[in-house]
């Protein structure tokens, strides 16, 4: 599972760090808003990349 957020906030940032350290089955995979990869899921999902306000879970073909 991916998770995309916003890197630039300080909560989505922190909440991320949180939920990748309690991960005990390591399934969890993060992409920062700001990088390619995390703006083209974004865009898959039909949410506008340049104005996220959301954060998107991303599992195989599920949004």
């Amino acid at each position: 599972m991916i998770v995309v957020f916003d890197a630039e906030c300080l909560l989505c940032s922190t909440s991320v760090q949180f939920l990748l350290r309690h991960d005990r089955r390591a399934r969890l995979r993060s992409a920062t808003v700001q990088g390619d990869v995390g703006h083209r899921l974004l865009e898959a999902a039909g949410i506008d990349a340049l104005t996220p306000d959301t954060w998107l879970f991303v599992d195989g073909d599920r949004c």
